[in-house]
């Protein structure tokens, strides 16, 4: 015991109001260092009982602003343990509650099922503002009684187990910020009501998710990713959305969902950020959408360009139908007045690349610094074809103010 008192005093000090569980507060370093051999078994088994002693000394009647227990447990014991950790949540009436029970990358073990009901009885819980739960299952439909969360603000859900996300928000009237990650089960994520004070919301890498339907008018920030076919998306009732930022990590051609499906998901977003592949190869014109960006002000497209043959690169065309899309932004016959800066990476061959470098040194009156960099920033090719090519392409130009990237090259 001596042996943990200074670990022991300084957490005391802070169990007032915070509970903060995790292998630095719980687990005694020192006993870590003589033991270098130390099985993780007898890590979780200390972990474990520390965490059960200090909540028999604390007592559940205080309240508490933040309980947090993060921790790699097997499911065994975060299963044998979750009925008491939850409780003391209740009890005590947490306002900030985070429950990781594997931190790490993906898990693909059976996971703890996490007793959530208990936080909330029939009326709802008006305590609990924010939620995280991390490597757990989740019960749907939830266990008789549960009223649901009714002054929750942010939810956060990664490596969660559980078939719909509706039920946990459908008491919320304060929700602000919804994130769910890597949830392998989840098909679709929808809202059974409006959530007016929603302004963000991000869904990365859920393996089967198939649409994404929320009805918040005051969204303003979206954040999306997935490895998979594209992913059905209505935020049209979304008036306030400034913020789109989609990766779609897929070695497909993506043109026709960017730019004939994604409008009528998202038209009024003012900022678009999309990360897709264009295969150089596919001619054809993308459909033609049901919808525009009516508002947007700002488009980033950084794509992965898939080509059998250096110099086929009609399919980049397609790119231009963006143009109809979007009413506002500026017209291709006007100068580009406000572009300073143009950098642009993995030209190494394609002609027509090199004459939109030329594009921009003709027409964008404010150009200070171009950087034309033969180098892909996912990997390192071979481009002594294309460096010889830019070279003579940029220099018979004549342009001034250019500044060509070989470094990576010389070495």
């Amino acid at each position: 015991m001596s042996v943990l008192s200074s670990t022991w005093s300084r957490l005391w000090r802070s169990c007032r109001r915070n509970l903060i569980f995790t292998r630095k507060t719980m687990v005694c370093r020192s006993r870590q260092i003589r033991k270098r051999r130390y099985l993780i078994a007898d890590l979780r088994s200390d972990f474990v009982e520390n965490v059960n002693g200090v909540l028999r000394h604390l007592g559940s009647a205080a309240p508490r602003d933040k309980f947090v227990l993060r921790f790699d447990l097997c499911q065994e014991q975060a299963h044998a343990h979750a009925d008491t950790w939850v409780n003391f949540c209740a009890a005590s009436r947490a306002k900030h509650v985070v429950f990781d029970f594997r931190p790490g990358p993906w898990v693909l073990a059976e996971l703890c099922s996490l007793p959530l009901h208990k936080l909330s009885d029939a009326g709802g819980s008006p305590v609990v503002r924010s939620l995280h739960i991390m490597s757990a299952s989740l019960e749907t439909p939830p266990a008789p009684g549960f009223g649901g969360f009714t002054n929750l603000k942010e939810l956060l859900l990664d490596k969660v187990v559980l078939g719909d996300v509706g039920w946990l928000l459908a008491s919320c009237h304060a929700h602000e910020s919804l994130s769910v990650m890597r949830c392998s089960t989840l098909q679709s994520l929808s809202t059974p009501r409006r959530l007016r004070r929603l302004w963000y919301l991000s869904v990365h890498l859920c393996k089967e998710m198939q649409k994404v339907a929320v009805q918040a008018p005051n969204l303003s920030t979206f954040k999306f990713s997935t490895s998979n076919d594209p992913v059905s998306i209505v935020l049209g009732g979304s008036l306030k959305m400034e913020d789109v930022t989609l990766v779609l990590r897929s070695m497909k051609d993506r043109v026709d969902y960017v730019f004939a499906d994604l409008p009528s998901g998202v038209p009024h977003a003012r900022k678009l950020s999309v990360d897709f592949m264009i295969d150089t190869s596919v001619r054809e014109l993308a459909r033609f959408p049901t919808s525009h960006f009516t508002n947007l002000k700002h488009l980033i497209l950084s794509l992965i360009i898939f080509a059998l043959i250096g110099d086929d690169t009609a399919g980049l065309l397609r790119l231009a139908s963006v143009l109809e899309l979007a009413p506002e932004l500026p017209p291709p016959h006007r100068p580009h007045i406000h572009l300073k800066k143009v950098h642009m990476t993995g030209v190494y061959g394609y002609s027509n690349l090199l004459k939109l470098v030329l594009h921009f040194a003709r027409n964008a009156v404010a150009l200070e610094r171009m950087v034309v960099d033969p180098v892909s920033r996912h990997a390192t090719l071979r481009v002594s074809r294309g460096t010889i090519l830019t070279r003579d392409v940029l220099k018979e130009s004549g342009m001034k103010g250019m500044s060509v990237v070989y470094s990576a090259l010389e070495k």
